[in-house]
């Protein structure tokens, strides 16, 4: 089916989406697959024990930063949809 028919659950969207990041933005969509691939591994080596009686500054960081991350790979999974030139 079409993306007419179906908008962005249609598996055509593949091919759409391999062709608008080609075209002209590729050296974007490279530094922000980069950029997202350290900011993961750096979220999968945080170790934060938390202290009884309050919320550890460290903890916050952490959520605070897996909270960043999540926004960021929503944005690129959003452009990757919705890139104009």
């Amino acid at each position: 089916m079409s993306m007419d028919k179906q908008g962005f659950l249609s598996p055509d969207i593949a091919d759409w989406v391999t062709k608008h990041r080609a075209e002209g933005s590729a050296t974007w969509f490279t530094f922000a697959g980069q950029l997202n691939s350290t900011a993961q591994c750096l979220l999968n080596a945080f170790s934060v024990t938390t202290q009884e009686g309050g919320l550890d500054s460290h903890l916050l960081a952490m959520l605070l930063f897996t909270r960043t991350l999540s926004n960021f790979q929503g944005a690129m999974f959003g452009g990757s949809f919705f890139y104009v030139q």
